[in-house]
């Protein structure tokens, strides 16, 4: 049996327990052809398997079905869970929107093909085990070949978003945000839609600023960081959410604390993995 196929099961066994997938789920081919990516190349082939499923963006699987949202409207958020609902819901929430940090609208401005919107849609990306080991082994990938540096340290400034360069042998250097935005562009090529990869803002053991990105599935809302080479459900993190880009808008960021919409300021986490 191969490492991949084990790594399935064992994925596939730990969402039937926690109820976020059904032995009768139903994945049809439709990904877009993934391209090749320079440095990739220890990485399992691109999964073809996966579809959109229409949940409201704070709805749980099994929760009372929500009416579909306009593509031209920002998404709704519904009241906040009470008691400790929130330590365990798969799909964050989202309270309005915020303030954009600023990094990132340095980083639409420098690069705007990296911020271009795939298809409008509220309908979240229902993954296969294929594609959730795909998360995990490019999660695992990009913390073990990029190297951590600040910003200072590379660009001169104390914020400056960017994909990192990569040398021949797939390596290359970078901060908390370089890391994700590096993972979800190798995402996008091996076929995941642009609207399940949104970078996101969070506040980590420390207090500080620190971004990772949220593959946002029908199985929750997944955390790639390069703190650690873990997957992760969002609640499962040690980390206070901020903020994230709309699944509807990239350049438009909602906000994930009822108390706190404004940018954060820079990115302070450059950890590798435990």
């Amino acid at each position: 049996m191969t490492c991949v196929v084990r790594i399935a099961r064992q994925l596939t066994s730990v969402l039937l327990a926690w109820g976020l997938l059904t032995t009768a789920s139903v994945f049809s081919t439709n990904a877009a052809t993934a391209e090749p990516l320079r440095g990739v190349a220890r990485l399992p082939e691109p999964s073809r398997l996966g579809r959109i499923v229409h949940y409201s963006p704070n709805d749980r699987p099994n929760d009372r079905a929500q009416p579909k949202l306009p593509s031209t409207l920002l998404p709704h958020a519904l009241p906040a869970p009470s008691g400790n609902a929130a330590a365990t819901a798969p799909y964050m929430r989202i309270y309005g929107q915020a303030n954009p940090p600023y990094g990132f609208v340095q980083f639409c401005d420098s690069f705007p093909k990296e911020c271009v919107a795939g298809d409008s849609t509220d309908g979240r990306f229902d993954a296969n085990p294929e594609r959730l080991v795909e998360l995990d082994a490019v999660n695992r990938h990009i913390n073990t070949t990029i190297e951590p540096v600040t910003d200072q340290e590379l660009f001169g400034v104390a914020e400056w978003w960017a994909v990192p360069t990569l040398r021949a042998d797939g390596s290359g250097k970078g901060d908390c945000e370089d890391y994700a935005l590096l993972k979800r562009q190798i995402l996008i090529k091996r076929g995941w839609p642009v609207s399940s990869l949104l970078m996101t803002v969070v506040r980590d053991e420390k207090g500080d600023g620190h971004a990772v990105l949220t593959a946002r599935t029908a199985q929750g809302d997944f955390i790639l960081d390069n703190k650690t080479s873990d997957l992760k459900l969002w609640s499962q993190t040690p980390y206070k959410f901020v903020m994230r880009q709309s699944y509807l808008n990239v350049k438009v960021w909602m906000s994930l604390d009822p108390k706190e919409t404004m940018s954060p300021g820079p990115m302070a986490a450059v950890k590798t993995q435990r």
